[in-house]
């Protein structure tokens, strides 16, 4: 493997754009008349490039994360936020392949040090410059600071140097990220991690702009009793954010819409649309397709947002000038196991429950048969070791007799699935799950917690068996796995649990033999079949909706891929 540089809701909101133009009447017909009208033909209309109103729909509430994403979640804030309004020092190319530029123009690596020399060019949406004090800001206070939870401090702190004494409050600061200038950050990595440090330090990360919130005071960061972060509670993130991403917040009403204008001042150029809409639905599926079907929206993002059967059938409209499209999708849905729990740590009943799951029930459920069942753990580039897929199959018999053998209690014991919520999009796969369960005689509870699913979850007494999670496989290398998945937790210490399988991911950051990687891999599909840390149920799709008169742009965002390199700048909408 190469490593190289690099959604009615209560409200529906109508905008219409109103163009008139008054052309002066001919003082003076011409000589002769066209060609084409004297054969009593038109002649075709000349698009004329840019402008245009840009409406993007998607099911999820914006509240769930606000404007500034200062927490790790999944979703469409990848939209609202990362890429619309803010920036990361790097991102992924357009085919996902390698990183590219963004606010740093480039990088070099000096034995286990990572240097990112910064655009000089860079405003925030307020005028005020971008620099080297933003990435000091981000990383060295934000990120690791002890108030904060969930942010991306996980994912780094076995990385940067000195990360770890800053969290647990031994230093006043990182001693491993410093700033010779203002416009060069240099970050020390505990290792010779070479491409691995930019995926680790800038993959997936966008920053916010220290000048207006390092004027929160720090002891008013943290969460409360709710599990809210005082940072979520600022105007900042409730109300009008500011990046330097290629647009920016009009108005914010959460839950219902964003409207943004475009950064005349963006660095890789003003953007070509007039306008850009961003629409939520609230968790409600349906209102989201009664919209589309209305004609209220250019770009539907498809996850956890309709079905595909529906999606062809609003294709299929023809008024509606609207196409199927399928950005890359590279998660298998699944569960998580709280290995903390007594009556689940025998791995013939984690093995028994995975036999019990019908992939391609899940499959016609979830995706209406155009995705496929589970398959194998870390499925990817390098094709399925028959050894590891063993302990996926669908075999409920099997799945009957690993219980047994590994001591289920058929009469007392059950699973507790915590969920936030038992919203449309999802609750049909919670469903299936627990239907397949009780075929082998296993009871499926739902614990549905609502807004403080972050304290049941994170906090003692960890009373539930599973929590929904998505499954990253990615097929462009093993980059994050480790601490992705395999990472100690605040209900069970993964990372020691399967110490062996951490070691050996952390011994291929730097290799780059395929034939090296693909029998690592093969050995992680196995080993972590025979001691599941989830179950997985089938492979996620992301079909989405996009309009035809959508120009400059080729793809829509994935929320798969939220650091994609999107083009969203060179987006416009043609006239009718």
């Amino acid at each position: 493997m190469k490593r190289t540089a690099v959604f009615y809701s209560s409200l529906l909101l109508v905008v219409v754009l109103l163009i008139s133009a008054c052309a002066p009447a001919a003082v003076e017909a011409p000589a002769e008349p066209a060609a084409a009208e004297a054969e009593g033909a038109s002649a075709p209309m000349e698009e004329k490039e840019g402008g245009g109103t840009l409406q993007v729909c998607f099911i999820q509430a914006t509240s769930y994360a606000h404007l500034a994403g200062f927490v790790g979640r999944a979703g469409s804030q990848h939209f609202y936020q990362g890429r619309t309004i803010f920036s990361g020092l790097v991102q992924l190319d357009h085919d996902v392949k390698e990183y590219i530029p963004e606010l740093a123009e480039s990088w070099e690596f000096d034995g286990n040090r990572v240097i990112f020399h910064l655009r000089n060019d860079v405003t925030w949406h307020d005028g005020t410059p971008f620099t080297s004090k933003d990435v000091l800001f981000n990383y060295g206070r934000l990120i690791p600071h002890p108030l904060m939870v969930n942010t991306a401090y996980n994912s780094l702190k076995d990385y940067i140097v000195g990360y770890t004494e800053f969290k647990e409050g031994e230093a006043d600061a990182v001693s491993g990220i410093t700033a010779p200038d203002d416009y060069t950050v240099v970050f020390e990595m505990t290792g010779e991690y070479g491409m691995v440090g930019i995926h680790k330090i800038a993959g997936a990360i966008r920053l916010v702009p220290e000048h207006i919130l390092s004027e929160v005071p720090e002891d008013q960061w943290g969460p409360d009793e709710s599990g809210v972060l005082g940072l979520e509670k600022t105007d900042f993130a409730t109300t009008k954010a500011i990046g330097t991403g290629p647009f920016m917040v009009d108005e914010y009403v959460p839950d219902q819409h964003i409207i943004y204008s475009p950064n005349p001042d963006y660095f890789r150029g003003a953007p070509k649309l007039d306008k850009l809409i961003y629409r939520s639905f609230n968790g409600d599926p349906i209102a989201m397709m009664v919209a589309t079907e209305a004609g209220e929206c250019d770009w539907v993002i498809g996850e956890g947002g309709g079905r595909p059967v529906e999606l062809q059938r609003l294709a299929a409209i023809e008024e509606l000038d609207l196409e199927i499209f399928n950005p890359p999708a590279n998660v298998s849905v699944a569960y998580w196991w709280n290995l903390g729990r007594e009556h689940i740590q025998n791995p013939l009943i984690r093995q028994g429950i995975q036999h019990a799951v019908n992939g391609e029930q899940f499959n016609q459920v979830m995706a209406s048969g155009v995705s496929r069942g589970a398959r194998v753990y870390l499925d990817g580039k390098w094709g399925i070791n028959p050894e590891g897929a063993k302990y996926i199959t669908y075999d409920p018999e099997l799945a009957k007799q690993k219980l047994t053998e590994g001591g289920w209690d058929f009469d007392n014991d059950k699973l507790i699935l915590v969920l936030g919520s038992l919203h449309p999009a999802w609750e049909p796969l919670h469903l299936t799950f627990q239907e397949n369960l009780a075929a082998v005689g296993v009871t499926v509870e739902f614990k549905v917690v609502g807004a403080d699913y972050g304290n049941v979850v994170n906090k003692e007494p960890f009373e539930w068996d599973l929590l929904q999670a998505g499954d990253w496989a990615p097929w462009f290398g093993l980059l994050g796995y480790d601490t992705t998945h395999l990472s100690t937790q605040p209900w069970y210490d993964r990372a020691a649990h399967y110490a062996e399988e951490v070691a050996l991911l952390k011994s291929l950051e730097l290799e780059t033999d395929d034939a090296v990687l693909k029998e690592a891999v093969w050995q992680i599909q196995e080993s972590i079949g025979a001691d599941p840390f989830g179950v997985i149920l089938y492979a996620h799709i992301n079909p989405s909706l996009r309009s035809t008169r959508t120009r400059g742009c080729d793809t829509i965002p994935s929320y798969y891929y939220h650091r994609n390199n999107w083009n969203l700048e060179q987006c416009w909408i043609a006239s009718q």
